[in-house]
């Protein structure tokens, strides 16, 4: 085990591993124990239970880890109840149980030009920082993607790929913030693309496509407004966009819906505007579906092909 009490750069620039040849399976890689801001970078972390951790309720303070591999373990990065800024660069996380874990953090997290493989989601229920994720590729055949519980941070996401998620690929719910999603592809969700229940940010989708989902982007009991432009959502096996008891406004521009099982477009005991422009539906069971709904509607330079309904 390596302990850091102090601000420090290590930097290994021909490589070096961490690896655990211990009998005992729960050890860990890096710990630090005190406030301190350390920097790492070109390290691989192999078989540790948690390869980099906090080590302790007073540990806080900004960290940076670069160029780095962790294969294995339950926890890859654990960073519970910690205060600071967090950034991920270039690395690679392999086979965790879970690749990030940020509950309760409330500093703001960068995490760019880094792959998630083979393991579980990005976790970051009821913090409060802002977060930015680009250029990633996140890969959860065990677990949702990235999950939000009961947090108030802004999140951006962009230039991301999101695969093989056996629940949601990006789950929010009791959230507070704003979110931006921008050049994401989502594909092969066991569940939904993008699922949002119980929060009040404003969201906007933008050149985002999502394939082989649930429904496509699903939302429940949600008071911010939305925008969704120049995306694609296909072989959606529910509805490709599905809203139910969601006050805030909605526009949807130059969207592409296709082979939804369902609807196109199903909105339920909504209150807030809609404007659907420039977009196309194909091959869906109703192209837009309303039930109990109270606010204005304009569907204008829009298309609605081979709907096996309405």
């Amino acid at each position: 085990d390596v302990y850091i009490t102090t601000n420090i750069t290590i930097i290994a620039p021909n490589g070096a591993t961490i690896a655990n040849t211990s009998v005992v399976s729960d050890g860990t890689g890096v710990s630090w124990q005190n406030p301190s801001a350390p920097k790492l970078d070109g390290f691989t972390f192999t078989d540790w239970d948690s390869a980099v951790s906090t080590g302790g309720p007073d540990a806080r303070g900004n960290w940076e880890l670069r160029n780095s591999t962790i294969i294995g373990g339950s926890c890859a990065i654990c960073a519970a109840t910690v205060e600071g800024e967090w950034l991920l660069d270039n690395v690679t996380i392999r086979d965790a149980d879970t690749p990030v874990s940020a509950y309760d953090t409330t500093g703001d997290w960068k995490i760019r030009n880094s792959k998630f493989v083979e393991s579980g989601n990005i976790f970051t229920s009821e913090s409060s920082g802002n977060w930015v994720i680009n250029n990633t590729t996140v890969d959860t055949p065990n677990d949702k993607g990235i999950s939000v519980a009961s947090s108030s941070g802004d999140w951006m996401i962009s230039e991301t790929t999101i695969n093989d998620s056996s629940s949601d690929a990006i789950f929010g719910e009791s959230t507070s913030g704003d979110w931006t999603i921008t050049d994401v592809k989502i594909s092969n969700a066991t569940d939904n693309g993008i699922e949002v229940d119980d929060s009040t940010g404003d969201w906007t989708i933008d050149e985002t496509f999502v394939g082989d989902s649930d429904d496509g982007v699903e939302l429940e009991n949600t008071s911010g407004d939305w925008m969704i432009s120049e995306t694609t959502i296909n072989d959606s096996s529910s509805d490709a966009i599905f809203g139910e008891s969601t006050s805030g406004d909605w526009t949807i521009t130059d969207v592409k819906i296709s082979n939804a099982t369902d609807n196109g477009i199903e909105v339920d005991d909504s209150t807030g505007d809609w404007t659907i422009d420039e977009t196309f539906v194909g091959d869906s069971d109703d192209g837009v579906e309303l039930e109990n709904t109270s606010g204005d509607w304009m569907i204008s330079e829009t298309t609605i092909n081979d709907s096996s309904s309405d």
